[in-house]
């Protein structure tokens, strides 16, 4: 392990072969996918990205929302709320990150996904681009 400096903090990374700080990680999949229905309403929330990534250090937020008034439903500050019981996040398989439900979800109701940029890091400290659209990635709960 080594340390490095981002954003006036020290965190650390492990770096593999001196890797050289190249493009962030982008996504790969939703889980649900994006305009999934009938998504059960205790679903565990997982996004895989193009590379493995790592929790960040600071106190990021990605945040889970109701689309019908933009209310939010649930959230999780990736710097504190790590694990992986109720309402805690976790990277699984070194490409996903986990978000663990606070509560299970109402039935027959649209949400979406927001983050700020940052939320996780590659192994060079690259951080992953926000995702602010509403409808980037969004589901649709099973009805009761």
């Amino acid at each position: 392990m080594r340390l490095k400096h981002r954003r006036s903090q020290w965190i650390q990374h492990p770096l593999f072969g001196g890797a050289v700080v190249g493009s962030a990680p982008t996504v790969s999949t939703f889980s649900p996918a994006d305009n999934a229905v009938n998504v059960a309403i205790n679903a565990t929330l997982v996004v895989t990205f193009s590379e493995n990534v790592f929790l960040s250090a600071a106190p990021f937020t990605v945040t889970l929302k109701k689309t019908s008034d933009n209310s939010t439903i649930d959230s999780w500050i990736v710097s504190s709320d790590g694990g992986s019981g109720a309402g805690q996040c976790e990277i699984t398989n070194g490409t996903e990150l986990t978000l663990h439900l606070t509560a299970n979800l109402a039935n027959s109701t649209e949400y979406y996904i927001v983050w700020v940029a940052g939320v996780v890091d590659d192994a060079t400290g690259t951080p992953v681009a926000a995702q602010a659209g509403t409808t980037t990635w969004s589901f649709t709960t099973v009805a009761a």
